[in-house]
């Protein structure tokens, strides 16, 4: 499965932008509603910082319930261990 995955470069932005664009994709992804039928149940992106990246996911939880995601979240935690 290959997907695109929006990239956010905010390595030049202050402080103040970053805090309004994540907000701003957060809010997005949080009120995003999904269409099943056209298979569109998840979303990735991705916003570079000047010291870290923030992984946004956002998954209808008609393809994965609450432990399912949690155990998605450490499994992923783990490749950065």
């Amino acid at each position: 499965l290959h997907a695109p995955v929006p990239v956010h470069d905010l390595t030049r932005g202050a402080h103040t932008e970053h805090r309004l664009h994540l907000d701003e994709v957060r809010t997005r992804l949080r009120t995003h509603h999904f269409d099943i039928e056209r298979g569109d149940t998840w979303r990735v992106e991705l916003t570079r910082l000047p010291d870290s990246c923030v992984l946004h996911f956002a998954i209808n939880l008609i393809i994965a319930d609450l432990n399912s995601i949690g155990i998605f979240l450490s499994d992923l935690a783990a490749l950065y261990r």
